[in-house]
Protein backbone atom coordinates (compact mmCIF):
# COMPACT_ATOMS: atom_id res chain seq x y z
CA UNK A 1 0.00 0.00 0.00
CA UNK A 2 1.05 3.56 -0.69
CA UNK A 3 -0.97 6.76 -0.83
CA UNK A 4 -1.36 10.07 -2.63
CA UNK A 5 -2.12 13.74 -2.09
CA UNK A 6 -3.85 15.18 -5.15
CA UNK A 7 -2.85 18.83 -4.80
CA UNK A 8 -0.83 20.78 -2.27
CA UNK A 9 -3.77 23.19 -2.11
CA UNK A 10 -5.80 20.34 -0.57
CA UNK A 11 -3.60 20.54 2.54
CA UNK A 12 -5.32 22.66 5.22
CA UNK A 13 -1.94 23.12 6.95
CA UNK A 14 -0.14 24.32 3.79
CA UNK A 15 0.88 27.74 5.23
CA UNK A 16 2.53 26.00 8.18
CA UNK A 17 4.28 23.51 5.90
CA UNK A 18 5.81 26.31 3.85
CA UNK A 19 7.36 28.02 6.88
CA UNK A 20 11.15 27.52 6.97
CA UNK A 21 12.36 25.65 10.08
CA UNK A 22 15.67 24.20 11.23
CA UNK A 23 14.24 20.66 11.07
CA UNK A 24 13.09 21.05 7.46
CA UNK A 25 16.43 22.50 6.46
CA UNK A 26 18.31 19.66 8.20
CA UNK A 27 16.20 16.96 6.52
CA UNK A 28 16.68 18.46 3.07
CA UNK A 29 20.44 18.93 3.53
CA UNK A 30 21.36 15.70 5.32
CA UNK A 31 18.85 13.24 3.83
CA UNK A 32 18.87 14.88 0.42
CA UNK A 33 15.10 14.49 0.14
CA UNK A 34 12.44 17.12 -0.56
CA UNK A 35 9.30 17.42 1.56
CA UNK A 36 6.53 16.04 -0.67
CA UNK A 37 3.21 17.89 -0.50
CA UNK A 38 1.48 16.43 -3.58
CA UNK A 39 1.62 13.34 -5.78
CA UNK A 40 2.24 9.70 -4.87
CA UNK A 41 3.82 8.99 -1.47
CA UNK A 42 6.05 5.92 -0.96
CA UNK A 43 7.92 4.45 2.03
CA UNK A 44 11.06 6.49 2.65
CA UNK A 45 9.49 9.75 1.48
CA UNK A 46 9.45 12.85 3.68
CA UNK A 47 5.91 14.20 4.13
CA UNK A 48 4.01 16.65 6.38
CA UNK A 49 2.53 14.93 9.45
CA UNK A 50 0.57 16.46 12.34
CA UNK A 51 1.64 15.72 15.91
CA UNK A 52 1.81 17.34 19.34
CA UNK A 53 4.86 19.51 19.99
CA UNK A 54 6.66 19.62 23.34
CA UNK A 55 4.71 22.78 24.11
CA UNK A 56 1.42 20.87 23.74
CA UNK A 57 0.35 22.44 20.44
CA UNK A 58 -0.72 20.55 17.32
CA UNK A 59 2.06 21.21 14.82
CA UNK A 60 2.98 20.02 11.33
CA UNK A 61 6.36 18.29 11.13
CA UNK A 62 8.24 16.78 8.19
CA UNK A 63 8.61 13.06 8.91
CA UNK A 64 10.12 10.08 7.10
CA UNK A 65 7.65 7.27 6.35
CA UNK A 66 9.10 4.09 7.85
CA UNK A 67 10.61 3.04 11.19
CA UNK A 68 13.61 0.72 11.52
CA UNK A 69 13.11 -1.99 14.14
CA UNK A 70 15.34 -5.04 14.67
CA UNK A 71 16.25 -5.51 11.02
CA UNK A 72 12.80 -4.70 9.65
CA UNK A 73 11.54 -1.45 8.17
CA UNK A 74 7.93 -0.95 9.27
CA UNK A 75 5.74 1.43 7.31
CA UNK A 76 2.41 -0.19 8.21
CA UNK A 77 1.56 -1.81 11.54
CA UNK A 78 -1.76 -3.31 12.65
CA UNK A 79 -3.48 -1.75 15.64
CA UNK A 80 -3.29 -5.15 17.39
CA UNK A 81 0.49 -5.32 17.00
CA UNK A 82 1.28 -1.62 17.53
CA UNK A 83 1.38 -1.73 21.33
CA UNK A 84 3.81 -4.65 21.18
CA UNK A 85 6.06 -3.45 18.34
CA UNK A 86 6.15 0.23 19.32
CA UNK A 87 5.00 0.31 22.98
CA UNK A 88 6.36 3.78 23.71
CA UNK A 89 4.90 5.40 20.60
CA UNK A 90 1.59 3.60 21.23
CA UNK A 91 1.44 5.21 24.66
CA UNK A 92 2.89 8.65 23.98
CA UNK A 93 3.47 9.54 20.33
CA UNK A 94 0.44 9.63 18.04
CA UNK A 95 0.27 11.47 14.73
CA UNK A 96 -2.09 12.14 11.82
CA UNK A 97 -1.23 11.56 8.16
CA UNK A 98 -3.21 13.40 5.49
CA UNK A 99 -4.11 11.76 2.15
CA UNK A 100 -6.45 12.09 -0.81
CA UNK A 101 -6.60 8.32 -1.39
CA UNK A 102 -4.48 5.21 -0.95
CA UNK A 103 -3.50 2.58 -3.49
CA UNK A 104 -4.35 -1.04 -2.73
CA UNK A 105 -3.27 -4.25 -4.42
CA UNK A 106 -5.99 -6.91 -4.11
CA UNK A 107 -5.46 -9.96 -1.90
CA UNK A 108 -6.80 -12.05 -4.78
CA UNK A 109 -3.67 -13.22 -6.73
CA UNK A 110 -5.74 -13.49 -9.91
CA UNK A 111 -6.49 -9.76 -9.83
CA UNK A 112 -3.40 -7.87 -11.00
CA UNK A 113 -5.08 -4.45 -10.94
CA UNK A 114 -4.30 -1.57 -8.63
CA UNK A 115 -7.13 0.33 -6.92
CA UNK A 116 -7.46 3.85 -5.51
CA UNK A 117 -9.48 3.94 -2.25
CA UNK A 118 -10.94 6.97 -0.46
CA UNK A 119 -13.87 7.91 1.81
CA UNK A 120 -17.16 8.45 0.02
CA UNK A 121 -17.75 12.12 -0.81
CA UNK A 122 -14.39 13.31 0.51
CA UNK A 123 -11.25 14.49 -1.26
CA UNK A 124 -9.09 14.68 1.88
CA UNK A 125 -8.98 12.33 4.85
CA UNK A 126 -6.73 11.53 7.81
CA UNK A 127 -4.97 8.30 8.78
CA UNK A 128 -3.83 7.42 12.30
CA UNK A 129 -0.11 6.92 12.82
CA UNK A 130 2.64 6.57 15.42
CA UNK A 131 5.97 8.35 15.35
CA UNK A 132 9.40 8.24 16.97
CA UNK A 133 12.28 10.70 17.21
CA UNK A 134 15.56 8.76 16.96
CA UNK A 135 18.82 10.29 18.12
CA UNK A 136 19.64 11.28 14.54
CA UNK A 137 16.90 13.91 14.91
CA UNK A 138 14.79 12.86 11.90
CA UNK A 139 11.19 12.06 12.99
CA UNK A 140 9.82 8.82 11.49
CA UNK A 141 6.28 7.43 11.41
CA UNK A 142 4.19 4.38 10.61
CA UNK A 143 0.54 4.19 9.53
CA UNK A 144 -1.82 2.05 11.59
CA UNK A 145 -3.97 -0.54 9.84
CA UNK A 146 -7.16 -2.31 10.85
CA UNK A 147 -9.47 -5.03 9.59
CA UNK A 148 -11.14 -3.92 6.37
CA UNK A 149 -14.73 -2.72 6.55
CA UNK A 150 -17.47 -4.25 4.43
CA UNK A 151 -16.87 -1.55 1.81
CA UNK A 152 -13.35 -2.81 1.05
CA UNK A 153 -13.26 -6.37 2.44
CA UNK A 154 -13.71 -7.87 -1.04
CA UNK A 155 -10.58 -6.00 -2.11
CA UNK A 156 -8.21 -6.64 0.83
CA UNK A 157 -8.38 -7.90 4.39
CA UNK A 158 -6.81 -4.74 5.86
CA UNK A 159 -7.06 -1.00 5.42
CA UNK A 160 -5.50 2.10 7.04
CA UNK A 161 -7.13 3.45 10.20
CA UNK A 162 -9.15 6.42 8.90
CA UNK A 163 -10.04 8.95 11.61
CA UNK A 164 -13.36 10.76 11.82
CA UNK A 165 -12.13 13.00 14.64
CA UNK A 166 -8.45 13.90 14.47
CA UNK A 167 -8.52 16.10 17.57
CA UNK A 168 -8.98 13.23 20.03
CA UNK A 169 -6.17 11.30 18.38
CA UNK A 170 -3.73 14.23 18.25
CA UNK A 171 -4.49 15.36 21.80
CA UNK A 172 -4.54 11.75 23.08
CA UNK A 173 -7.69 12.60 25.03
CA UNK A 174 -8.74 8.95 25.32
CA UNK A 175 -7.25 5.47 25.24
CA UNK A 176 -6.03 4.55 21.73
CA UNK A 177 -8.14 1.39 21.72
CA UNK A 178 -11.29 3.45 22.41
CA UNK A 179 -10.59 5.95 19.63
CA UNK A 180 -9.70 3.24 17.10
CA UNK A 181 -12.93 1.40 17.94
CA UNK A 182 -14.94 4.18 16.30
CA UNK A 183 -16.61 3.24 13.05
CA UNK A 184 -14.65 4.56 10.03
CA UNK A 185 -16.33 6.48 7.20
CA UNK A 186 -17.81 4.67 4.21
CA UNK A 187 -15.15 3.93 1.59
CA UNK A 188 -15.25 3.66 -2.21
CA UNK A 189 -12.62 2.46 -4.67
CA UNK A 190 -11.95 2.40 -8.38
CA UNK A 191 -9.53 0.57 -10.64
CA UNK A 192 -6.45 2.38 -11.91
CA UNK A 193 -6.13 2.21 -15.68
CA UNK A 194 -3.48 -0.34 -16.84
CA UNK A 195 -1.18 2.24 -18.45
CA UNK A 196 -1.25 4.40 -15.33
CA UNK A 197 -0.89 1.29 -13.18
CA UNK A 198 2.32 0.28 -15.02
CA UNK A 199 3.78 3.75 -14.56
CA UNK A 200 2.95 3.77 -10.84
CA UNK A 201 4.40 0.27 -10.43
CA UNK A 202 7.67 1.37 -12.05
CA UNK A 203 7.83 4.42 -9.77
CA UNK A 204 7.12 2.24 -6.73
CA UNK A 205 9.87 -0.22 -7.69
CA UNK A 206 12.33 2.64 -8.13
CA UNK A 207 11.33 4.14 -4.81
CA UNK A 208 11.70 0.78 -3.03
CA UNK A 209 15.25 0.45 -4.38
CA UNK A 210 16.06 3.94 -3.09
CA UNK A 211 14.51 3.16 0.29
CA UNK A 212 16.50 -0.08 0.60
CA UNK A 213 19.73 1.84 -0.10
CA UNK A 214 18.83 4.39 2.58
CA UNK A 215 18.02 1.58 4.95
CA UNK A 216 21.31 -0.28 4.39
CA UNK A 217 23.30 2.92 4.97
CA UNK A 218 21.49 3.94 8.15
CA UNK A 219 20.44 0.59 9.62
CA UNK A 220 23.30 -0.07 12.08
CA UNK A 221 22.77 3.09 14.11
CA UNK A 222 19.00 3.38 13.69
CA UNK A 223 18.22 -0.20 14.76
CA UNK A 224 20.27 0.12 17.95
CA UNK A 225 18.69 3.43 18.82
CA UNK A 226 15.21 2.03 18.23
CA UNK A 227 15.88 -0.86 20.62
CA UNK A 228 17.09 1.54 23.32
CA UNK A 229 13.91 3.60 22.96
CA UNK A 230 11.70 0.50 23.22
CA UNK A 231 13.32 -0.57 26.49
CA UNK A 232 12.37 2.66 28.23
CA UNK A 233 9.10 2.63 30.19
CA UNK A 234 8.79 6.44 30.01
CA UNK A 235 9.32 8.96 27.22
CA UNK A 236 13.06 9.56 26.69
CA UNK A 237 14.27 12.91 28.05
CA UNK A 238 14.44 14.76 24.75
CA UNK A 239 15.54 18.36 25.10
CA UNK A 240 12.61 20.70 24.57
CA UNK A 241 12.68 22.18 21.11
CA UNK A 242 9.74 23.94 19.43
CA UNK A 243 10.82 22.46 16.10
CA UNK A 244 10.48 18.84 17.27
CA UNK A 245 7.41 16.69 17.86
CA UNK A 246 6.64 15.80 21.43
Amino acid sequence: MFYAIDRASDLPMLPEILKPTALKDRIIRKLGKPIITSGDIYPGDVVPVSAMSHSGRETVFPMVWGIHDKGIVHYLVSEQAASRVFPESWQYRWCVVLASYYYQEPDNPEDSNLYAVQPRGSFVYYMAGLHILPEDGFPRFVILTRKATEDTSDLASKMPVVLKDTTKWIEQSSLPERILRQKPPRMIYERIEPREHDFIAQCAAKQRRTFICDYMINYASCALRTEEVELSSNPPPYTHHPDRPG
